[in-house]
């Protein structure tokens, strides 16, 4: 089942008229407020994500550091690919589908999520969260695109 409402919807022109029509019509609305549930679900545990990765990359670049230089280099750095992702995004959205991209964007902030914390307890430190934080603006940029 989709979180878009345009991928389940049943064909209405198509449908049997017995009584059967009666308890789809009663059915409706709740399938129209679970769609909505699980699509601001989706949405707000999304915005939360990129807002809390946001703010995150650059002071866990401050705490590793102590330099407000590099923290600055950590944000430009975390904002740059994500202008250029929606130019190109779009495209791969249309072409795969809203689900799909949002799923694979997840998939990788967790893969990411994962890499850093490995490279972080190897001692790579402030490349490892710089490398995080442009991996995670990236999906978090397409993941955006693709809800809306």
């Amino acid at each position: 089942m989709s979180v878009f409402p345009f991928a389940d919807e049943p064909d209405h022109a198509q449908e049997p008229a017995d009584s059967d029509n009666d308890e789809q019509a009663q059915r409706r609305p709740h399938r129209q407020h679970d769609w909505l549930m699980r699509c601001y679900l989706i949405r707000g545990a999304d915005g939360f994500n990129s807002a809390v990765i946001t703010y995150a990359v650059p002071l866990m670049v401050l705490a590793l550091t102590h330099s407000p230089a590099w923290t600055g280099l950590a944000f430009l750095l975390e904002w740059l690919p994500r202008l250029g992702v929606i130019a190109s995004s779009g495209p791969l959205i249309d072409r795969h589908g809203p689900v799909r991209t949002v799923f694979a964007a997840s998939t990788l902030r967790a893969a990411a999520a994962l890499l850093t914390l490995a490279g972080l307890s190897l001692g790579a430190g402030v490349v490892a969260v710089l490398a995080f934080g442009v991996a995670t603006g990236i999906a978090a940029q397409a993941s955006f695109l693709a809800s809306e």
